[in-house]
């Protein structure tokens, strides 16, 4: 589905049916849906309690709508779950109950609904999975099942992913969108997909967070900004319409966090 309630930090992340979280020690455990293998177990049985899943060594963690993604200290990208549209970057469709290994020195990775787009420490951008109205940003909409480097670029430092689009953050503040735009999701000024990056923000840009047609995007300043969706009030004002530019929503936010309908903010005095 998307990250939707993935913090900032990464150190939480709520898929369709499932959750994860992790412990200060590094630990990573996870609850709830894992019929595709989704909490990396080696089962295929639902948790009403957590299980764990790593004991050591987790610093981010990512959930799709069925599928799981992790990130070691040492900068090793690992996955579980659904894999039929090969989101899980490994070559193939087959679904895994246990962690397999993607990729390493990674930086930050994002979950969607059936695809998940990732950065190096290279500042290089990559994606895997389902491809439909662009998302992987490779110019088509064509499946992935090995992960693919999206353009050229050098310098990507933050990620987000949508049910069906995806986002991403240079090291410069700019911030650039692809895939489905049919709520304005993109904050383009228009409702047209887009199968190739496409630029949203010319800088000031520190961090992306993506529900499942919201986006969200806090600045340097700690200004917070949403676009897509608005049926339900999730872009944070009273009103139903969809915004496909960006809108102010608060000043002195510190982390964002997307749901399916819904968003959650932290403020610097500590207020929710």
């Amino acid at each position: 589905m998307f990250s939707p309630v993935q913090s900032s930090a990464g150190t939480m992340a709520g898929g369709g049916f499932h959750s994860l979280f992790i412990k200060s020690d590094g630990s990573l455990w996870g609850m709830g849906g894992n019929d595709h293998g989704q909490l990396g177990d080696g089962t295929e049985s639902n948790r009403t309690s957590p299980v764990l899943i790593r004991s050591s060594g987790i610093v981010s963690v990512a959930a799709g709508f069925k599928h799981s993604l992790y990130i070691e200290d040492n900068g090793s990208l690992w996955g579980m779950g659904s894999n039929d549209y090969g989101q899980l970057g490994i070559g193939n469709t087959d679904d895994q109950n246990t962690p397999v290994h993607i990729a390493t020195d990674v930086i930050a990775v994002a979950a969607g609904d059936s695809h998940t787009i990732f950065a190096k420490n290279d500042g290089s951008l990559w994606g895997m999975g389902a491809g439909g109205q662009g998302r992987l940003g490779d110019g088509t909409s064509a499946q992935k099942t090995s992960a693919t480097q999206v353009g050229a670029y050098l310098d990507v430092v933050a990620v987000g992913a949508g049910s069906l689009h995806s986002l991403f953050v240079r090291s410069n503040g700019k911030l650039y969108g692809m895939g489905a735009n049919d709520k304005g999701q993109l904050g383009i000024g228009n409702d047209t997909n887009q199968t190739s990056p496409v630029e949203i923000r010319s800088g000031g840009v520190l961090d992306v967070i993506a529900g499942f047609k919201h986006s969200l995007f806090l600045e340097s300043n700690g200004s917070l900004y949403s676009m897509g969706s608005n049926d339900f009030g999730q872009l944070g004002f009273d009103h139903p319409n969809d915004k496909n530019t960006p809108i102010h929503v608060e000043s002195n936010v510190t982390m964002a966090v997307a749901g399916y309908h819904h968003t959650l903010y932290l403020k610097n005095d500590g207020s929710l």
